[in-house]
């Protein structure tokens, strides 16, 4: 969600998106997360650490023969299922999207054998394997249908673990609106936002919603609940997201009249609140969130905490007589020889508990460090490992002080690990009258610092390459959009070409309760790391953080977050409509 002082390459680009009805969250029992005994191979990862799933073993068998093919429980390279309907309506959608605006890793595409083969070399190639012939007949863009099969590939491969993700991320497929130039139509209360919205609004709606945004914020400057106090900390008191409620209202009294002068703010939330009597329990119960982005990815939106440990895992497999193994040359940078496999096996659990485990090291560090971690310009490396999965990643940082963890973690970091706040409950008190407050602003002030400007957090994977830059356990998506937009083209966060449209809007929808801010610590609310938005304007302390109105997750967004997909082509990287200001996708 910034700009890299130097670019970061990634491996390999073979670059790329399209529209449909929102995703409705899962009807499940969240009271009764079933917990999974049988994955990953490695006994080292704990199950109760990974985010709750509520589907047995056989509706996470059932779900996955949905979707794709092939035997789950292996290393073998799944099939997606394009007898599928949705699977289908996925596939036509994404071959019809711009190269450009995809984005794949050299080590999965690799590893699932999606790279030709050069006949005479025997080197992999950059082009992409042809589709099989059950591939859904469609239109396409050059080199759709190829990128659109290596998508849903690698989708089945790397959430073969957690199937419920590859159905929600089907779905999220299946929601992408490419804006139309057109008018905006009216809309229906009920009617979802997203799916209804044209070209021509998108810049209506991220000036008037920033507007909106800042005349929340004076006012709330200007009265008596300005500031939240932690110990001896005061720090601004946070602004409310908007809810799909208020989102609605904005669209209904706003957008669509296109009105563009705002009311005080007493005549706005009164309005407002009249409003709220039309829209559902679930429309004010969630908040919306936007990430916006050049590229498109099976992963997509998951943190670099995930990606890059996966990637390092990936890039020095290969299959030999079927069988994922590891590269020769590669063989004396692991000590788990059989990494290739348990990765691939449960590639979804390794990917977080990575994410995890480098969190730990920003939470659980020793007090000695504390100087160094909270000033975001000292260089801290994490350092992963690739043999236990039940515990923090290794540090390195810029002083004599020794990598240490807190005591007081250490001693009973086991079965810290398994709960979803990592211990941090219990070691500041969280929940309780006495939550030392001070403690758990700085340890979370200094974790959403570093990553919003993360230029002095790095990352050696320990098997040859170090990032000297933009390492961050965290995924963040802003909660204003006009502070996203600008990451909507290439060449801010990624160095693809520059095509001068827009691209992405990822959108997502929060739980209020998951919103964890500066008031949350305030009133010694206990922190959950599996489902928590952390607010980096009012717990983070730095122009960055202030600028992006950020909300940061650990790892990845789950089951029931992921709204819906904007795909902004019709758009200049200036916000103007133009039709087909990109190629590609035709409807």
């Amino acid at each position: 969600m910034k700009t890299l002082k130097i670019a970061i390459t990634l491996s390999t680009i073979i670059l790329a998106a399209c529209t449909q009805k929102p995703i409705a969250p899962q009807a499940n029992n969240k009271n009764n997360p079933i917990k999974i005994d049988r994955w990953p191979a490695d006994t080292e990862i704990v199950q109760s650490a990974l985010p709750p799933v509520y589907a047995d073993e056989k509706l996470m068998n059932k779900i996955w023969s949905t979707y794709c093919g092939g035997d789950r429980v292996s290393t073998e390279i799944p099939m997606p299922n394009y007898s599928n309907r949705e699977v289908t309506s996925a596939a036509r959608r994404l071959a019809m999207v711009h190269p450009q605006s995809f984005y794949f890793y050299a080590g999965p595409l690799s590893m699932y054998e999606l790279r030709k083969t050069d006949e005479t070399s025997g080197k992999l190639t950059r082009e992409l394997v042809d589709p099989p012939k059950n591939f859904p007949s469609s239109k396409e863009v050059k080199n759709g249908k190829k990128n659109a099969h290596a998508f849903l590939t690698m989708l089945c491969g790397e959430f073969r673990d957690r199937p419920t993700l590859i159905r929600e991320k089907i779905n999220w497929v299946n929601s992408i609106n490419k804006l139309p130039v057109k008018a905006q139509r009216r809309m229906r209360i009920k009617d979802h936002v997203w799916s209804k919205m044209t070209a021509e609004s998108y810049s209506a709606y991220i000036n008037l919603s920033y507007a909106i945004y800042r005349m929340k914020e004076a006012n709330l400057k200007a009265s008596a609940d300005a500031n939240i106090v932690m110990g001896k900390y005061s720090e601004p008191a946070p602004v409310e997201p908007y809810t799909i409620c208020e989102t609605k209202y904005i669209f209904h009294n706003y957008i669509i009249p296109k009105k563009t002068t705002l009311p005080d703010y007493d005549k706005y939330m009164d309005d407002y609140k009249k409003f709220t009597s039309k829209c559902s329990q679930g429309d004010l119960a969630y908040y919306y969130d936007f990430r916006g982005d050049s590229n498109f990815k099976p992963n997509s939106p998951e943190s670099n905490g995930m990606i890059w440990y996966s990637s390092t895992i990936s890039g020095n497999c290969e299959r030999k007589n079927g069988v994922l193994v590891l590269k020769e040359a590669s063989k004396d940078k692991f000590t788990n020889q059989n990494i290739c496999e348990d990765y691939a096996k449960a590639p979804f659990a390794h990917r977080w508990m990575a994410a995890r485990a480098g969190l730990a090291v920003w939470m659980f560090r020793s007090k000695e460090a504390d100087s160094i971690f909270s000033n975001a310009k000292d260089d801290v490396t994490v350092r992963p490992n690739y043999d236990k999965l039940n515990t923090a990643f290794d540090y390195v940082v810029s002083s004599e002080i020794a990598q240490k963890m807190m005591p007081e973690w250490m001693d009973n970091r086991i079965d810290y690990w398994k709960r979803p706040d990592m211990g941090f409950n219990i070691i500041t008190g969280l929940g309780t009258p006495t939550a030392n407050t001070e403690m758990v602003f700085e340890r979370l002030r200094d974790s959403v610092n570093r990553h919003t400007d993360w230029y002095a957090s790095k990352y050696d994977d320990l098997a040859g390459q170090v990032r000297d830059q933009a390492y961050s356990p965290f995924v963040a998506s802003s909660f204003e959009m006009k502070a996203s937009d600008t990451f909507a083209q290439p060449g801010v966060t990624v160095g693809s070409p520059a095509d001068g449209c827009k691209h992405w809007m990822f959108i997502f929808k929060i739980k209020k309760e998951n919103w964890y801010s500066s008031k949350s610590v305030a009133d010694k609310k206990p922190v959950n790391f599996n489902l928590n938005w952390f607010d980096e304007t009012s717990l983070g302390t730095n122009s960055l953080a202030d600028h992006e109105r950020a909300l940061d997750r650990l790892g990845t967004t789950l089951e029931g977050e992921m709204d819906s997909i904007l795909y902004l082509n019709n758009l200049t990287a200036q916000g103007t409509p133009k039709e087909n200001c990109g190629e590609g996708f035709v409807k």
